[in-house]
């Protein structure tokens, strides 16, 4: 397992930190921690870590092939929202994450 920092202390509570995934089965895919954005159990929007070591890379991910890293957001404690869009930022998933 790989591990990850944070360079500032989390000013919301917390810091969610996910360990993405990020594959392609055919065609072609785009990844880029952009796509990605959470709100808390009270439906407040979570700030984006763009300073986590280790960050899902951007870029295109070709059939056959996969992209690692964490995404990280700034988030009071608890229950979640996390939801994935395309490149043209159209809601593409959604996934709760238990409190």
């Amino acid at each position: 397992m790989t591990t990850t920092a944070l360079a500032t202390p989390a000013k919301n509570g917390t810091y969610l930190l996910l360990d993405v995934l990020w594959e392609t089965e055919a065609g072609k895919t785009s990844s880029n921690p952009l796509y990605f954005s959470a709100k808390d159990a009270n439906g407040r929007k979570a700030d984006i870590s763009m300073f986590a070591d280790n960050q899902l890379g951007s870029g295109d991910v070709l059939p056959g092939d996969k992209s690692r890293g964490f995404i990280a957001f700034d988030i009071a404690a608890g229950p979640a929202t996390v939801m994935i869009s395309d490149p043209l930022l159209q809601e593409a998933a959604r996934v709760q994450i238990p409190g």
